[in-house]
């Protein structure tokens, strides 16, 4: 008997001892937003419009709207880039009405929309639950990049003008 007990307890210790497996989480971010030539997507939006101090009362406004990835291109940094364009209309009934281009761009990480020469994060991949972002986190960069520019400049500029001072208190030492 004690050699069953034995044989069991050895048994269950060897199959509780084999190397802990990991699981990858599969990464479904990649399908969120796909972006391919005349893909597209259609929203049905609602929206409420609240007037100053909300006495008045608020307007309302329904709508669909239709973004189509129209084509692709090679953007400043080398980046596949798309060109969206965005139609509305009132309802079903009605024809799109052109609203306006932007470009989406998906690096390793983000998704990004340029309108009117302003970049935004749309989305940071993967998709981690209570990750936060700053969507304006490029125009932050660009401003602290053209501020730092200008601070190197300024720099250079003393830095040569300090020089040239010493190089001619220096000669006209040497010429007395």
């Amino acid at each position: 008997m004690r050699i069953i007990i034995v044989c069991l307890i050895l048994a269950f210790a060897a199959y509780g001892c084999k190397k802990n497996e990991v699981v990858l989480n599969e990464d479904h971010s990649s399908k969120y937003q796909p972006l391919a030539l005349d893909h597209t997507w259609i929203y049905q939006v609602d929206s409420i419009y609240f007037h100053g101090n909300g006495s008045q009362k608020p307007d309302t406004f329904h709508f669909l709207q239709r973004n189509k990835i129209a084509s692709s291109f090679t953007n400043e940094q080398g980046q596949l880039s798309y060109k969206v364009t965005r139609s509305v209309k009132k309802d079903s009934f009605s024809d799109w009405v052109f609203q306006r281009n932007y470009s989406l761009t998906k690096t390793e990480i983000d998704l990004l929309q340029t309108f009117e020469d302003e970049t935004t994060i749309e989305f940071t991949l993967p998709f981690v639950l209570f990750k936060e972002w700053d969507c304006n986190q490029l125009t932050i960069e660009i401003v602290l990049t053209a501020i730092l520019r200008r601070f190197i400049r300024l720099w250079i500029l003393a830095h040569k003008t300090l020089t040239a001072r010493l190089l001619r208190t220096l000669s006209k030492r040497k010429m007395l």
